[in-house]
């Protein structure tokens, strides 16, 4: 009897990946079988696009199920060892995708740094310093080295067409292995850690009789090189080691000093991996007052019944000290911490706080980086080398293995929400959910909480602690109002009251600094024909062009187009152009002129594009060489001078008149916040607020600090109006290049969404500014109150109907954009 064997063949194995393009889903591709054991989801793959794209993806899911499209794509390569994204990580991005309604592939472009997605526009070159003796090349790879040898740059496409192959990966990764090409954008590793030189001084001058005779034989003939060598004995560490970029910066002179001084020997230079050092019992540990204390034993007992805790503590009294505390347990427990801060750039003092007690702990990560240093951020995180990350809304996507604790400083900050592409996510909510799929505290801190989460906290969803004491022996500043009504009252020419002018003379001669906040840069708001009244706009938005002096340049701070101012009016021909209004640039022209024997300086936006013109602004100030420091809401947050005794605040009413149900919110946050600058140390401090109401309620709200007022006056506003936290809150923005389109469009969604939620659909209405970058805008609000119907659903119905919209002919090119919880 003979026996059969059947043989079972081991089935297809697939994988979806997510993709860095604004597309809906995930895309499946087949899995070769001599690949088949390094698919893991949370890996980076290389993928072919089309006929010649390459690009790098992420693998969602690996699975089983065959494909119901007849031509399946296979991958060409995995390319990590372990997965980047684990499993929680990934669980993250599902739900970051779920709620904001957005794509994976826009998850993607903005949680990974761009050298970690390698794309067909990576570019190879070949590696001179191969010995092509000992190689043996195919006719294709020798066919790619002569096309290198000239010094060329080319890209995955370029190849593809020189060489005649379809898909060039496995010979570009053939080359790669063997080091005779390199890949700019390092195909495998992403990108390679950054190098940094270090020196020291040369053994031979560390008894003091060398070391003086030579101070001594420099000193006349070159004195910056003995500035150089006393900046590093001021400065050196116990490893006598100091980056050359420290030193150099210490001693304020050039890198031809020291290479003069490696030449004579005089310094020993070397190159170390640029990587933490500093062990966890070496770090500073931290002392906190009696009150701090209480707020952080609170904390700690909180935390054994919630997983969220709101410390609302007053401007200085020193909620720092205590999120500092909370991260050196978590520590101590080998986990990680995230600080989470609305502005990075905005907050250099915090950064270097947290780096003084955890040194080289402490990774940062924001936009302003390049893509190469958060590309470095984002390896040593996934390796575990970085304990503290002090970062921006996007630091909620780095690769965290073992996050212990959130910290979400300023959590009221407007900053903290995406708000110029999508996912259109909040960074506080969003580090909420991050925190439950992680299995850590969050701690959301601020002198002036949301709304939102005060009424969680009120309400037990979050724990609730309060600080209501300032660090020291400093206290609380008095609050004035200047009825600027009276308009006698004013320096002619200028915005500023007599009385505030007084006040910023009598500081200054006191030898104290002053703060004043006016949220408008530029020179002046709006320029205008005194015949016609014509006023320029921008050509690409339906906007005023704001004048800038410096530059001497009208400017759109919308779409960033920039003119020169005309001469006459093109309208009536009248010379004579005025400008109307006072941005923080006029208000800096005008008291240099008021006051000229004092230093004063402008912070916003034109004033800092660079982070190093922001921290030396901020260290300046700091140090008193700056005497008046005139702001926009930078100037608001997470900022401590000892010298600020007085705050000045232009305009309260223009902050107060934003049409929007958070005004009052924004406007009480924004003017206490900045108050809080003024007399963080032994002495009072002033804030005197111009405004044309001085009766309005808000005034006595931050005259007497009092946020439980304001709060309790707000929420039942809220409530009346369906509000949140009454209500959820989606918006959709049409955008077209024609208006009637964009129109049509908008009404066809309104329709088809109020076909089932009735009298909850605004719109479609045009926004105060309705063309930006020459495409027209509509928009269309819908309030639900979650109590009444599942926003899940609502969202699947949405997302029909919008699908449904797009699939009309006429507005297949419209962009449809949703913004959840749209505040």
């Amino acid at each position: 009897m003979k026996t059969e064997i059947t043989l079972i063949e081991n089935p297809t194995v697939y994988v979806e990946v997510i993709l860095p393009l604004h597309v809906d889903g995930y895309y499946t591709y087949e899995v070769p079988e001599e690949l088949i054991e390094k698919v893991k989801a949370g890996k980076r793959v290389v993928i072919p696009l089309g006929e010649r794209r390459f690009y790098t993806g992420i693998i969602a899911e690996v699975h089983t199920r065959k494909p119901s499209h007849p031509k399946i794509k296979s991958i060409l390569d995995v390319i990590d060892e372990s997965p980047v994204l684990t499993e929680k990580l990934l669980q993250f991005w599902e739900w970051v995708k779920s709620y904001y309604m957005c794509f994976p592939g826009d998850i993607m472009q903005a949680a990974v740094p761009q050298t970690q997605r390698v794309s067909s526009e990576t570019k190879v070159v070949l590696n001179k310093k191969f010995d092509f003796s000992e190689s043996k090349l195919n006719e294709k790879e020798l066919a790619l080295t002569n096309a290198l040898s000239n010094g060329n740059a080319l890209t995955f496409n370029d190849i593809s067409k020189l060489i005649e192959v379809k898909n060039p990966h496995k010979i570009i990764k053939s080359l790669l292995d063997r080091s005779i090409i390199t890949s700019e954008e390092e195909l495998k590793k992403g990108f390679q850690v950054k190098k940094e030189k270090k020196v020291r001084l040369n053994p031979s001058f560390e008894e003091d009789e060398q070391l003086n005779a030579l101070i001594a034989k420099s000193e006349k003939k070159a004195p910056k090189q003995v500035d150089l060598i006393m900046a590093y004995l001021m400065t050196k560490g116990d490893d006598f080691w100091i980056t050359k970029k420290q030193l150099l910066a210490k001693a304020e002179v050039s890198n031809a000093v020291l290479t003069t001084l490696i030449e004579k020997k005089v310094f020993i230079e070397s190159t170390e991996e640029q990587k933490p050092q500093k062990s966890l019992e070496e770090i500073t540990s931290i002392t906190l007052s009696s009150e701090q204390e209480i707020a952080y034993l609170q904390l700690q007992s909180t935390f054994e019944t919630k997983e969220i805790c709101l410390l609302h503590g007053i401007t200085g009294s020193g909620k720092t000290a205590i999120y500092i505390k909370c991260i050196q347990n978590i520590l101590k427990e080998g986990k990680q911490a995230l600080y989470l801060l609305p502005e990075i750039a905005l907050t250099f003092q915090v950064i270097q706080r947290i780096k003084s007690y955890f040194q080289e702990e402490v990774g940062v990560y924001h936009s302003r980086m390049t893509d190469r240093e958060r590309a470095e951020t984002w390896q040593w995180i996934q390796e575990g080398k970085y304990k503290v990350v002090v970062g921006a809304r996007s630091s909620l996507f780095l690769p965290f293995s073992n996050l212990g604790i959130i910290v979400v400083d300023e959590e009221h900050e407007p900053s903290f929400k995406q708000t110029d592409s999508t996912p259109f996510y909040h960074g506080r909510d969003a580090a909420i959910i991050l925190g439950k799929i992680m299995g850590c505290k969050v701690i959301l801190g601020s002198a002036t909480p949301s709304v939102e989460s005060y009424f969680n906290a009120k309400n037990g969803k979050f724990g609730l602690v309060s600080l209501n004491i300032r660090f020291g022996e400093s206290i609380l500043p008095e609050v004035f109002t200047i009825n600027m009504a009276q308009k006698t009252d004013v320096i002619p020419n200028t915005v500023f009251s007599i009385e505030l002018f007084d006040q910023i003379k009598t500081t200054l001669e006191q030898g104290k600094q002053v703060i004043l906040f006016q949220n408008r840069r530029g020179f002046a708001p709006i320029t205008h024909c005194t015949l016609c009244g014509w006023k320029p706009e921008c050509v690409q938005c339906d906007i005023k062009l704001t004048y800038h002096k410096k530059k001497h340049l009208l400017s759109c701070h919308y779409c960033g187009y920039s003119e020169f101012p005309a001469s006459a009016c093109p309208d009536c021909g009248n010379t004579n152009i005025q400008v109307i209004g006072f941005g923080t640039e006029r208000l800096v022209e005008d008291l240099r002129l008021l006051l000229p024997e004092y230093t004063i300086e402008r912070l916003d936006l034109d004033t800092t594009k660079s982070k190093r013109a922001f921290d030396t602004l901020i260290t300046d100030f700091s140090v008193n060489k700056i005497n008046v420091l005139i702001g926009t809401q930078m100037v608001t947050k997470g900022l401590d001078f000892e010298g600020v005794t007085l705050v000045g605040i232009i305009d309260a009413d223009k902050i107060m008149a934003f049409p929007d149900f958070r005004s009052v919110e924004r406007a009480f946050q924004q003017i206490e916040q900045v108050a809080g600058r003024a007399g963080r140390r032994k002495a009072q401090g002033k804030v005197l607020i111009q405004t044309r109401q001085p009766k309005h309620p808000l005034f006595n709200w931050v005259r007497n600090h009092n946020y439980d007022s304001f709060y309790q006056t707000e929420i039942v506003s809220r409530k009346e109006y369906r509000y949140p936290p009454f209500s959820k809150l989606i918006r959709f923005t049409l955008k077209h290049v024609s208006k009637d389109t964009v129109f049509e469009a908008a009404s066809d969604l309104q329709k088809r969404i109020s076909s089932r939620i009735k009298n909850d659909v605004l719109g479609p209405v045009e926004p105060s500014i309705n063309r930006i970058r020459n495409l027209y805008l509509y928009e269309i609000l819908i309030k639900l109150d979650p109590k009444v119907v599942s926003i899940s659903l609502v969202k699947q119905f949405i997302s029909t109907c919008i699908a449904e919209t797009k699939q009309q002919k006429p507005y297949k090119s419209v962009v449809i954009f949703t913004d959840v919880d749209c505040y």
